[in-house]
């Protein structure tokens, strides 16, 4: 059997690490920004080339079958290990604006307001806000070159550096914290 990674292995294996992340094709279709018809084929299409299942389709959900856990790890180390390589390699970034992601509302009216009295005292500094309420995980905040994040709710930020900032508070929903929360990449 060839076991070269051809260009098709290559984009099977990516849907399916992100399938066995969320154990949903779903939302591993989301992530990817392709269908869930597209994944679930990709899938279906390594199962097929291993001569084995790596998930058990259940009605509601993904369940992984050993042979599928084992290469949810092996791929899991292997993607890290790129990711942490290919940024050692990549050129620094040279000394310009800090991306900043933050709800709209929040740039406008808490944000926007304090941004003449930063740059007063820090005119060095450059700051691009990009005003979205994506969810926020290490892949995509490299990807889109976001340095740091805030964030007025309750996710859970595993892969990253998030903290509680008492530097405003911010009217929200009762179920969000009535304080943002920081999150930055971290290195």
């Amino acid at each position: 059997m060839n076991t070269l990674l051809s260009s098709s292995l290559l984009s099977w294996l990516r849907c399916f690490e992100a399938s066995a992340r969320h154990c949903n094709f779903t939302h591993a279709a989301t992530e990817l920004c392709v269908t869930q018809g597209a994944v679930s084929q990709q899938v279906k299409q390594l199962e097929q080339w291993l001569d084995r299942p790596l998930f058990l389709r259940t009605p509601r959900a993904l369940v992984l079958t050993p042979e599928g856990e084992r290469l949810r790890f092996v791929l899991r180390e292997s993607f890290q290990a790129i990711e942490g390589t290919l940024t050692q390699l990549r050129k620094p970034r040279e000394a310009g604006p800090i991306a900043l992601s933050c709800a709209p509302s929040f740039a406008m009216r808490w944000l926007t307001p304090r941004l003449g009295d930063f740059f007063r005292d820090h005119p060095e500094v450059g700051l691009r806000v990009y005003g979205e309420f994506h969810a926020l995980d290490r892949t995509r905040m490299v990807r889109d070159g976001i340095d740091a994040a805030v964030r007025f709710d309750l996710g859970g930020y595993d892969d990253l550096k998030a903290r509680p900032n008492g530097c405003c508070r911010w009217p929200a929903p009762p179920s969000w914290p009535r304080t943002p929360v920081c999150v930055r990449r971290g290195t």
